[in-house]
């Protein structure tokens, strides 16, 4: 004050003498010497009136200077206080990169004294700012506005503190100034690398990671988040009631393995009794808790003094497990951390349901996929256009192709005619939504035939479109073929019956004609029904497939003399008689044997008959050449006239074979031989085969499918 009492004391002197001066300047201006004598008082007087105007103004003028330069001063002091207690770091820099001034945050946060800060360099705090690079940030701060970027700033510790820069440039009495403002964002780059790490994990989870994999990814994140901790998580056994040990990556391989597989419970630790309340359980201190006491030594002896445990729950409830921090100093969480296990154990539940779920949808998944290949009927799915996506074992097995080969093909690649116009008109239906069963003819990869019950049904999305059919398909091959036969069979009996009744009544009127008594005529017609009864036997052994030729010959000429013996030579070949042409042979035999009693060869004791089939070549077929030959009985003359029984010869084997009889009355006996071709109730040699065909014919009498 003083200071300025006597600043002020000097400008008024100076402004009086000023406004004497003026004043005779201005006199003599007006007349010289004399302009002064002649002013006199009225001159002094009017004089004194302009110093004094003058005075007050320049009083004026000082009060408003002084006045700017307190409200100055003010300001200053103000922003040298705001700057003082900013709560960001801020650093001035020379051109040299010295600091040349330092804030009480920016000794706060680096851990050093102003007069520390003063004696260092920007390198020296920020180690990544080099000559180069600050020359090149001040040239451009020259040329431009100011600068904003990322750094990381080093404390006195070492440890690094990230920091958004803010920077001016100012102008200083050396020179330009740049004027920094650091701001902390520690916080900001620790979310973001918990969102980082939230995104990796839940990627994670979703691309179907190993469970383990996945939780020891969430310790990592959590320990990262949190330098201080090291984490576990522990799983919960639902059947045996046991913690098995999930992810502990940092923790020892001792405390690891002693941890793993303890029963859960209130006494149990911090983990075990999280668990078993399903709530955050806290030790704070190891040492002193006595729920610790089991484990204990081995914690203080790998310096875990805390744990805290945060139970992992499902979407239901139900306890999963629970996720731990444990620390090597006592002490309970704060708000942070007690969010940040609470994130990771919701991370840790999605992660182990989305596990459990899995292995319940392949249990799922593999138990239906061996029902769906083990099951007898035929699996094919179908895309909307037909072709192939999925078809079982059995499927494949039933058309005689490979599942790759299926899945490679359409379902039209099996149908062809008719059948493939019903699958188009089928295919339609699906289309349209509809679920039907019909039977369906396919055709083999060998060309064979596939009848199958085809239980179809549309597959659609969850918005109702239209994706794909599935099929169910029953092989009822068999069957057709069954029935068929059953109805061949049943035209057949009918046929068989009205020729057999016939036979019979024919028989009956030409027997008649021929007795000359009841007796006589019984006991011929009752050798001619046993005849036809003979072979009707033998043919319905196999179910009406037919008889053998040689069983024929041997069942008809037994009662008259046994084959091998001197009297009977039988040699035939193996041949298969449809039942048709097994009757006809079975009476024309019966007719030659009743003859040779009578009137030839067996009439006598020395008499013989040999009895020979073979299958001769006739042109372009096949045929059969069957000859009787008698030999050592009477002789033997042509009749004057055809007799009943070569006319039923005669006839049988016309009608009924189409084939021709040639009768020769030689001097040793009658030889007889019919002839016929393949094909006319003639199997050929394909006797092997009556095991199947007995098969499929006892199907098809019990109307069954194999």
């Amino acid at each position: 004050m003083p200071r300025r009492l006597a600043v002020q004391s000097a400008i008024w002197l100076g402004v009086i003498a000023a406004s004497a001066t003026m004043g005779l300047l201005l006199c003599w201006a007006m007349g010289g010497s004399a302009g002064l004598l002649e002013v006199g008082i009225g001159g002094s007087l009017a004089l004194a009136t302009l110093a004094a105007a003058c005075l007050a103004t320049s009083r004026i003028a000082w009060s408003m200077a002084v006045r700017q330069l307190e409200v100055k001063n003010q300001q200053r002091l103000m922003m040298q206080e705001s700057i003082d207690q900013a709560p960001d770091v801020v650093l001035w820099v020379e051109q040299d990169a010295s600091i040349c001034y330092a804030n009480d945050a920016a000794c706060a946060q680096l851990g050093y004294t102003r007069e520390e800060l003063l004696a260092l360099r920007i390198p020296d705090v920020n180690p990544a700012s080099t000559r180069e690079t600050f020359a090149a940030l001040l040239e451009e701060m020259t040329q431009g506005e100011g600068a904003t970027f990322e750094a990381t700033m080093r404390r006195s510790d070492g440890s690094g503190m990230p920091v958004e820069v803010s920077a001016s440039l100012v102008k200083g009495a050396r020179g330009p100034i740049i004027c920094a403002h650091h701001r902390d964002i520690s916080d900001r780059r620790r979310h973001e690398s918990l969102r980082e790490d939230q995104r990796a994990i839940l990627q994670s989870i979703i691309t179907g990671s190993q469970l383990g994999d996945v939780l020891t990814t969430i310790a990592c994140a959590v320990e990262r988040q949190h330098p201080s901790g090291r984490c576990s998580v522990l799983l919960m056994d639902a059947e045996t009631k046991l913690a098995r040990l999930g992810a502990g990556p940092n923790l020892p391989a001792e405390w690891n393995s002693l941890i793993d597989g303890f029963e859960i419970g209130p006494e149990m630790g911090s983990c075990g009794a999280a668990m078993y309340f399903g709530k955050r359980d806290i030790v704070v201190d190891v040492k002193t808790d006595p729920r610790c006491k089991q484990w204990r030594d081995c914690a203080l002896q790998h310096g875990l003094r805390s744990c805290w445990s945060q139970p992992i729950l499902s979407s239901t409830g139900q306890v999963l497990g629970t996720f731990a921090i444990y620390h090597g100093t006592p002490g309970e969480p704060d708000a942070h951390e007690v969010q940040l296990i609470e994130a990771a154990a919701h991370l840790a539940s999605l992660a182990i349901e989305r596990e459990q779920a899995v292995r319940d949808l392949r249990k799922s998944m593999e138990k239906y996929r061996r029902m769906v290949e083990t099951t007898l009927e035929g699996v094919w799915q179908l895309d909307p256009e037909g072709r192939t996506t999925y078809v079982n074992k059995q499927m494949a097995e039933m058309l005689g192709v490979s599942q790759e080969t299926l899945l490679s093909s359409s379902v039209f690649d099996f149908v062809e005619g008719e059948w493939l116009e019903r699958a188009c008109r089928n295919a339609a239906r699906r289309r349209a939504g509809r679920r039907e069963q019909y039977d369906c003819l396919f055709r083999r990869d060998d060309g064979g035939e596939l009848w199958a019950v085809v239980a179809a049904t549309p597959i659609t999305d969850d918005h109702g479109e239209f994706v794909g059919t599935l099929a169910m398909l029953t092989d009822i091959t068999e069957r057709k073929r069954a029935e068929r036969g059953q109805k061949v069979l049943m035209s057949e009996l009918d046929h068989r019956v009205k020729n057999n009744l016939a036979i019979v009544a024919a028989i009956t009127d030409r027997t008649a004609d021929q007795s000359r008594d009841l007796a006589e005529f019984l006991a011929a017609f009752r050798g001619r029904i046993q005849a036809m009864a003979g072979t009707h036997a033998l043919v319905e052994e196999t179910h009406w497939i037919g008889a053998s030729f040689e069983d024929v010959v041997r069942t008809m000429l037994r009662p008259f003399a046994d084959a091998g013996t001197l009297r009977l030579r039988v040699d035939v070949d193996d041949l298969m008689l449809e039942p048709k042409a097994a009757a006809t042979l079975g009476l024309v035999l019966h007719e030659l044997a009743t003859n040779a009693a009578k009137h030839g060869a067996w009439s006598v004791f020395a008499g013989r008959v040999e009895v020979t089939a073979r299958v001769m070549a006739h042109g372009v077929k096949r045929g059969v050449e069957l000859d009787w030959r008698e030999s050592g009985g009477p002789a033997v003359t042509a009749p004057e006239e055809c007799g009943f029984g070569s006319a039923l010869i005669q006839d049988s084997v016309e009608h009924d074979l189409g084939g021709d009889v040639d009768m020769q009355y030689e001097a040793e006996g009658l030889v007889c031989t019919v002839r016929f071709t393949m094909g006319s109730g003639v199997h050929g040699p394909n006797r092997r085969e009556i095991a199947s065909m007995l098969e499929l014919k006892e199907a098809a009498s019990n109307g069954v499918a194999r």
